[in-house]
């Protein structure tokens, strides 16, 4: 597969399904694989974490598979109304994870974020995560900004 586009429109009910595009391009030794999807993902939540996702929540990213089995994310970000989550970073072919991760909140009343009925001051967490195959340790850095 050298080439391929592909244009998706899904529905479920009113808080499942999603619009958008995906395409796998052939560069190199590897294949480009990138998505651009409008979802309506709420209904597949639990209670809790549904008010964060109401709404059309975004998919947007890159990512190379390497024909050696390795992954970069460049970057893949998810957002929502309220909320937005990004991760860069490899997996190389031996499975050892270099990723980045970013987590924040958008204002939606000025400074303040609202979801639901909870309201909460913006704040934004970071975390790397280093780690070789076959052990369960890793290290990570958590940077919690208001």
């Amino acid at each position: 597969m050298s080439d391929f586009a592909a244009r998706l429109d899904f529905s479920a009910g009113p808080t499942i399904g999603a619009q958008g595009g995906a395409r796998v391009s052939r560069a190199g030794a590897a294949y480009q694989v990138g998505v651009d999807l409008a979802a309506r993902i709420e209904g597949l939540l639990p209670a809790p974490v549904a008010p964060v996702f109401s709404g059309t929540t975004q998919l947007v990213g890159n990512v190379t598979v390497g024909d050696d089995g390795g992954l970069r994310f460049q970057p893949v970000r998810i957002t929502s109304n309220v909320a937005s989550f990004d991760m860069t970073g490899t997996v190389n072919p031996d499975r050892v994870l270099d990723l980045a991760l970013r987590a924040r909140a958008l204002p939606t009343d000025g400074t303040r974020t609202r979801a639901g009925r909870r309201r909460s001051p913006g704040s934004s967490s970071t975390a790397r995560c280093k780690a070789p195959p076959r052990h369960h340790a890793s290290t990570a850095r958590l940077t919690l900004r208001r």
